[in-house]
């Protein structure tokens, strides 16, 4: 089961946002990405199942997929690896478990869109 990347529990899937361009190399391996991989995971609500986007409890809205290899794939979901969020100054991050069973931070992932709410058309 996939790590949460963030630490906080109340997100919520933002469903009325729409689906974005996944991107086509894997973010660890540099190899093609051929599995749309769920940042939070689907079983958190049925919601999630669809989300494309999740709104964090501070208003800060997410990417909830990237596009991941197959053998990355099953690290995320083997929790040998997680994608986990560091905040606005950082972004997402790449980490795996070191030699000592600790988290070791392997890269950034720079390329997840960003979504900015539209002002109201007045």
């Amino acid at each position: 089961m996939t790590l949460s990347p963030s630490v906080d529990r109340r997100v919520k899937a933002r469903i009325d946002l729409p689906a974005y361009p996944l991107n086509q190399s894997c973010p660890r391996e540099g190899t093609r990405a051929v599995d749309n991989h769920h940042l939070w995971r689907r079983s958190i609500a049925p919601s999630f199942r669809e989300a494309w986007w999740v709104e964090l409890s501070d208003g800060t809205v997410l990417p909830n997929r990237i596009g991941v290899s197959t053998s990355a794939h099953q690290k995320l979901t083997e929790n040998k690896a997680w994608i986990r969020w560091l905040g606005e100054d950082e972004g997402f991050a790449w980490l795996e478990k070191n030699d000592q069973d600790e988290w070791e931070l392997l890269s950034y992932i720079d390329y997840l869109p960003t979504f900015k709410e539209e002002p109201d058309a007045a």
